[in-house]
């Protein structure tokens, strides 16, 4: 496997501790002469919504791409800021990360949450949330990502469902697809999109759930299968060994799809091994590397490129 080098736990921490939570102002902290790293508050629904938002160095001469990167269960924008080490890609490729806060948890179009239960609607929040960006930091419409772990994958999905003309691409750790959001989710374009899944997760198992209610979920080779259907890909290919991850003892293996149209680009990593459990790689296999990697090919593809896998 060829990466960047990854970043180490404490570093991560590090970075992470930099931004505050703000409790309705916007705080700010400052990194030499830059303003990097930010949270802040909007109204949404009539509901205060939190964020934290890491800003690429060249952020202020440039309209950046936007990831934004949605929380597990229980977790919180911190966390999966935390979880992920984004920060670190958003330098790399001059992303503006963004790490929005559930007000309990996700809507994510089950109906058995408590945010669907009050009534929360996130999608709305999101896009929000996008109309602030805009407007602070004159973001590029046109190449906003969402990504997710866990049941904030199931947001991401959600997201991309219902709004998917104001998405670029999606990504989603740990998770597969909530069944009865499959059963409505009709995105009005091609939407590329790279899945990380373990084999061996054991809260999203890989077969899936299918007798759950609200609660079913498809199996990984299902979600995967639903996402080039709705592009419009052909054949899936067969698994390509990327290699071992001696940090977390998992193999990594590569499938993707024939003929996915300019834009519509469908890839799965599929971990397989004693570590590929629920969690966010970031050892030798860093599925953060790989998402915005990806996405910086969905962004270039848009632009009139062709994304290709890393070799």
């Amino acid at each position: 496997m060829q990466h960047r080098i990854a970043v180490p736990n404490f570093l991560a921490v590090a970075i992470g501790c930099v931004c505050l939570c703000s409790c309705g102002v916007e705080q700010t902290v400052e990194i030499g002469d830059e303003e990097f790293d930010r949270a802040g508050t909007l109204q949404s629904g009539g509901i205060t919504r939190s964020f934290e938002i890491h800003l690429p160095p060249n952020y202020m001469s440039t309209s950046p791409p936007v990831v934004i990167l949605f929380h597990r269960a229980g977790g919180d924008g911190f966390d999966m800021r935390l979880l992920s080490s984004f920060d670190i890609e958003s330098n790399y490729y001059g992303f503006l990360a963004v790490y929005p806060y559930a007000v309990t948890d996700w809507a994510y179009g089950c109906d058995c949450t408590s945010a669907e239960a009050d009534s929360v609607d996130d999608v709305q929040f999101v896009l929000d949330l996008l109309d602030t960006l805009e407007v602070d930091y004159n973001i590029n419409r046109d190449s906003v990502f969402v990504a997710g772990f866990a049941e904030g994958a199931l947001m991401a999905q959600k997201v991309i469902c219902d709004a998917s003309d104001s998405f670029a691409g999606l990504a989603t750790v740990g998770a597969t697809m909530s069944v009865p959001v499959a059963e409505v989710c009709a995105p009005s374009r091609e939407m590329p999109v790279i899945m990380v899944h373990g084999k061996q997760d054991d809260e999203f198992p890989w077969d899936g759930a299918p007798n759950l209610g609200a609660l079913s979920l498809l199996s990984a080779d299902s979600t995967v299968g639903f996402w080039a259907t709705q592009n419009g890909c052909g054949d899936r290919v067969a698994s390509e060994y990327v290699g071992y991850d001696t940090y977390y003892n998992f193999d990594v293996y590569r499938e993707g799809f024939e003929a996915c149209p300019t834009g519509g680009n469908v890839v799965l990593y599929r971990m397989d091994g004693v570590g590929a459990v629920h969690g966010w790689p970031n050892g030798g296999f860093n599925a953060s590397n790989e998402i915005a990697y990806f996405f910086a090919g969905a962004a270039a593809a848009s632009a009139a490129a062709v994304y290709s896998p890393r070799e």
